[in-house]
């Protein structure tokens, strides 16, 4: 789902599955060049997987060791879905800043450990990824140039100032036309105020460990803060909007 200006959706359970449903969401902060262009939206049942020696890779967006996905993306980054059994080395671009993100298992990167609910830092500079695995362990890794604008984000929403997020709140809260309508049973979400106008849920930010770097720390890209810390979380039933981003699921697992 490319967000743009702003746009609504539902995420509703569908009651056709059993356990507990799983998924990752990526945010993605959208350039200049196309944040106020209109929402659109995609859907991928194949994406490219290969053979990384230890493992699998699922290319979830962008162009990892030759292999595209076919997601659209607006700023130069890649995603990657890493199921590992065994020690690997992943091929990186040294233009490129990276976090690691582990949720389920453990690996180590230059005997620092990374565990779930923390987000593993590198700086750009290094042209190849050596994971320590022990046991079975799936991960993210996100790399991307690194985004030179500011970024502030609060709820769904995500600007350039503190006016572009006031802006969105006015207009999700006046329900202006700005975020369209979606046809849902569920109750539409009256999210608060900006945490610089009052206190709020959107300053939390999940821990971040720091691996071994190369080049100058220009800290990790903002990731999505919505009610949960945890980068894995169970599905919720809402409807929300959105602005100036890109988000996708991926992975779906019972």
């Amino acid at each position: 789902m490319t967000v743009g200006h702003g746009v609504s959706h539902s995420e509703e359970a569908t009651g056709h599955y059993e356990g507990m449903l799983e998924a990752i969401q990526h945010w993605i902060a959208q350039p200049d060049e196309t944040r106020d262009r209109p929402p659109a939206f995609e859907h991928h049942t194949a994406l490219s997987r290969r053979d990384t020696g230890g493992g699998a890779a699922t290319i979830l967006i962008g162009v990892f060791d030759g292999l595209e996905s076919p997601a659209r993306h607006d700023s130069d980054l890649i995603g990657v879905d890493l199921s590992l059994q065994t020690s690997t080395s992943l091929p990186l671009r040294a233009a490129f800043e990276h976090g690691l993100i582990v949720l389920e298992g453990a690996l180590s990167v230059e005997g620092r450990r990374l565990s779930p609910g923390h987000l593993g830092y590198l700086a750009a500079g290094r042209d190849v990824l050596d994971l320590d695995v022990a046991q079975p362990t799936w991960a993210i890794l996100l790399s991307g140039v690194p985004f030179e604008e500011m970024i502030q984000m609060c709820w769904n929403f995500v600007g350039r100032s503190h006016e572009d997020i006031d802006d969105a709140h006015e207009s999700w809260l006046t329900d202006d036309g700005r975020f369209s309508t979606v046809a849902s049973p569920l109750a539409r979400i009256e999210t608060k105020a900006p945490s610089w106008r009052q206190a709020c849920h959107c300053d939390r930010r999940p821990p971040r460990a720091r691996l071994p770097v190369t080049g100058a720390c220009r800290g990790a890209p903002a990731g999505r803060r919505h009610r949960s810390s945890s980068f894995r979380r169970r599905w919720r039933s809402r409807t929300n909007g959105s602005s100036g981003a890109r988000c996708g699921w991926s992975r779906w697992a019972r």
